[in-house]
């Protein structure tokens, strides 16, 4: 698997080493387990069919969410996988202030290092995500569907909710029983991946 992966990655990487310049796409990515990481992804021309291509690149594990140490991971991890940050020419993540903040965030340290206009755009997803959870908390049976999807598929196991109860005081064990907040946006993400899959 790790040999497979190993060589679709040097193709990715070469392709858009190939095209001379690439965009960043960053975004946070929980498993069930909910630790802290980010998702990588490169948008370049193909050199050869002439048409956009977006690839995934890798998942990174995340100790702090600071400006600093999120600039510093991505720019090392394009080092790592052979890209250089000098040809990154425009950035997309998603609205938060640590990403899209103007004077020492993620965006202006990225173009500093890219040492070039590199532009941040607001990702187009996380856009829909905004518009879809403003329509589920005037439809009731969303935010009811989303909320199965939640408990289906985001939150914790049963197993560590009774680990993490345990040390937890009595007045704020009555939250983890509870569904989803339907209020939250993290619901959306999976109506967001079934809306997707239905009209690729």
């Amino acid at each position: 698997m790790e040999a497979a992966a190993t060589v679709i990655w040097k193709e990715i990487v070469g392709a858009a080493v190939d095209a001379g310049m690439f965009s960043v796409i960053v975004d946070e990515a929980r498993d069930n387990s909910c630790p802290q990481q980010m998702l990588i992804c490169i948008r370049y021309v193909d050199s050869v069919t002439h048409s956009v291509a977006e690839r995934f690149l890798g998942f990174v594990p995340l100790q702090q969410l600071s400006a600093e140490v999120l600039s510093s991971t991505i720019i090392q991890f394009l080092v790592d996988v052979g890209l250089s940050v000098n040809c990154c020419v425009a950035q997309s993540y998603d609205e938060a202030a640590v990403m899209a903040g103007v004077t020492n965030e993620v965006q202006k340290v990225i173009r500093d290092a890219a040492a070039n206009p590199c532009p941040y755009v607001h990702c187009h997803s996380h856009r829909l995500n905004l518009v879809l959870v403003d329509v589920s908390k005037q439809l009731d049976f969303v935010g009811n569907t989303c909320t199965w999807f939640t408990l289906i598929s985001g939150h914790p196991s049963a197993a560590d909710r009774a680990q993490n109860s345990e040390s937890m005081p009595a007045e704020d064990q009555s939250s983890i029983t509870e569904p989803c907040n339907q209020d939250s946006d993290k619901p959306m993400l999976y109506l967001v991946c079934i809306i997707s899959c239905c009209y690729d």
